[in-house]
Order: structure tokens, then sequence, then C-alpha cells
């Protein structure tokens, strides 16, 4: 058997390496493959430098061709010289199977690469109804992607709305990054993070917080950055909490935060697949998050390794956060639960299997080593 395995080449595509969830998995899937053996290339639309760290044998390509677009004629034109320049970049690389990350750099992949004849695998990172882009976007969506050869979707609900598309598709959770558990003095301090958008409703968590009575023995961090900052300042300083809560922005070592939060809290209005919620789980912090749609309750278990709330319930979140502040058995209990848990329900190398096998029926031979000569 010659060693085909190493000589298969995979490309990801995405907008940018920015501090981001669906970003920190594209670039765990490019190292996990890197060290593997496989060729990896990494294209992003934007110019600028990965906010998490790449193995140095992943070949990272920064475009420089995204944008924005001032009308609809030089949006036409803009997207003619986005997609005119993925092409050629994917003639000269060659890859085996490309995989695109949003619904935007998808649509562009497809018309860039099918005309190559190389495998597309489109994935879907957010909720399918509320997060809404742009109507061009969508009309490309539909038209666009049956054309693919594989959907990838984090959850059975997702799947559901996208099954209109009649593409084959598969839902898989992303992968866990490597993460180590901590036991030792917490502090008293509830941690949540994440951009600071509507979507992620720390508007909520905030009146959550206020109304919880744990203010000012419990400190609230809210760890990211984004154009709500100021909104939700003032709505601390408003709520007379604004003392007990601190925003670090982009923390590069979100670790250290987990080892030191007794708390973690995901109070989005919707979500993909939360990783950071994940992440918590695995480091051993209790978490308690909104049941909304899509992700949290695959992957809490209510009372047992978490705690769900119904989705947007204000009094409820705060009720909740009372609740596990005054039972430190009872976070030790959900904790160490979902910390095994989650661990073995988004194991890496099982959730990259689950790619692989969908590479290896598009590029038959290229994963495992198998070729022609070994039948």
């Amino acid at each position: 058997m010659n060693n085909v395995a190493l000589n298969i080449h995979i490309a990801i595509v995405i907008d940018s390496l920015k501090p981001g969830g669906s970003e920190r998995v594209a670039c765990e899937m490019a190292n996990y493959w890197a060290l593997e053996g496989k060729r990896v290339t990494l294209i992003t639309f934007k110019n600028d430098l990965p906010f998490y760290s790449l193995h140095e044998k992943v070949h990272y390509l920064a475009m420089g061709i995204a944008g924005g677009s001032g009308n609809w004629i030089s949006g036409i034109v803009n997207t003619y010289r986005r997609i005119r320049a993925l092409r050629r970049e994917l003639k000269k690389l060659s890859p085996d199977v490309v995989i695109g990350f949003f619904a935007d750099i998808n649509c562009l992949l497809i018309i860039s690469a099918r005309s190559l004849r190389i495998p597309v695998v489109v994935s879907e990172r957010n909720h399918p109804v509320h997060h809404r882009i742009p109507l061009k976007w969508r009309l490309m969506r539909r038209m666009l992607y049956p054309v693919a050869d594989r959907l990838v979707l984090q959850t059975h609900d997702a799947a559901q709305w996208y099954r209109r598309f009649k593409i084959p598709y598969h839902v898989i959770p992303n992968p866990l990054r490597d993460i180590e558990e901590k036991q030792g003095e917490k502090q008293h301090m509830i941690l949540a993070a994440g951009r600071l958008t509507h979507q992620k409703g720390f508007d909520l968590l905030l009146e959550a917080y206020a109304r919880s009575g744990l203010y000012p023995e419990w400190q609230l961090v809210i760890a990211g950055e984004g154009q709500e900052r100021m909104n939700l300042k003032n709505q601390a300083s408003r709520l007379g909490v604004k003392q007990g809560v601190s925003f670090p922005g982009v923390v590069e070592d979100i670790d250290s935060y987990y080892h030191q939060a007794s708390l973690f809290v995901l109070s989005s209005r919707y979500e993909g697949y939360p990783n950071v919620l994940a992440e918590a789980m695995a480091a051993g912090v209790p978490c308690i998050s909104f049941n909304c749609p899509y992700g949290p309750a695959c992957m809490i278990r209510h009372e047992e390794t978490g705690l769900l709330v119904k989705a947007e319930d204000v009094e409820a979140l705060g009720r909740s956060l009372y609740y596990l502040s005054a039972h430190s058995q009872i976070r030790r209990y959900m904790s160490q639960k979902a910390s095994r848990e989650i661990r073995q329900q988004l194991d890496q190398d099982k959730i990259m299997g689950q790619w692989e096998a969908i590479i290896e029926d598009l590029v038959p031979g290229r994963i495992t080593g198998k070729t022609t000569l070994d039948e």
C-alpha cells in the first residue's frame, strides 16, 4: 500500500480568523489534519493575522479580497472579482476537497470550485432562521447549495430546516479542543464570553445579575468585544451593578478565566453550537444556559450536567444564578459530571473521524491510504 493518505490536500475557506467560535473550529480542524500529515491550506478572504494559533505545517493564505460595496453595481463587480480570485487560487492549489464556512463564502466557493471539478463541502454555523443574512445571499444560497456535494450542520434542528435544499447533509457538532480541568479554589466569579452583540443576550444577563441578589459579593465578567460594549456598560450603571461587572475585552487565555470562575452563563437569544459552553463544561465550570435554539439542549442535561432556563426568561435566570451560587456541592456534582460527558460527546478524534468519512466518500482512497491497487 502506498502512502496516499499523506498526499490528501484539504482546503478550508472562511472570511477571517478573528476571535470567534467558527474561526476557532476552522483552526482546530486545520491543525488536526496537519498533525496527521495531511496537506492543509486555510484560506481567508480578509487579510489579517490569525487570532488563534496555527500549526507550522498549515499553509495560511490571506487573500485580502473582502470589503464592503457602496451600491449594487459595485457589489456585483466585487463579487465577480472575488470569484475570479478564489478560482485562480484554487486552480493553483488544486486541493482534493474544499470546505467552506458561512453562507456568503459558501456561495462564492461553490461557483469557484465546481468549475474546477473540486468537491465542495459547505458548513453552516448559526441559527438559519434568527441569523438573517442579506437577501442576495439567501437567494444565492437557495440556488447554489443543491450544487454542493455535502452540507454539514451542527444540530438536527438546523438540519430539519435545511432539508428543503435537497442536498446530502451530515450533523456534526464542533470538536472539543484540548482544555485542562483544574481543581482548586474558585473565586466568586460568574463568567460569560462571546461577541458583544444582540444575539449573545448580555443585556438579559445583566438584568438577571441585577435581580439575583448576588451583587456585590459575586462579580460578573463578560469577556469579548463588539458593538454593544458601551450600551452594556451604560446598562450596568443604570442597574446599579457597575462596580460588579467587568468587560476585559477579547481574552487570549480564556482558560485562565474558566479556572477562576465558579459559574458560567450562556445568555444567547439563539446559537449555532456554542463552543464556549462546551469549553466551560469541559473545564469543570458549573453552567447555566438559556434553552435557546440551537445547541445548549444538545450539551446540557438539565439538573445533571447544568441548568437549562427558558429562553430569555430573565427572572428564571436570576433565580438559577442564586440557586447555584448557594449550593457548592451541587456545583461540584454538576461540574464533574459535565466535564466527563462533554469530553466523551465531543471527543476530537471521534468528531474529526466524521469529517474524514465525508471526505473519503468524495475522494475515495485519499483519507485511509487505500488505492485501487489494494482492491
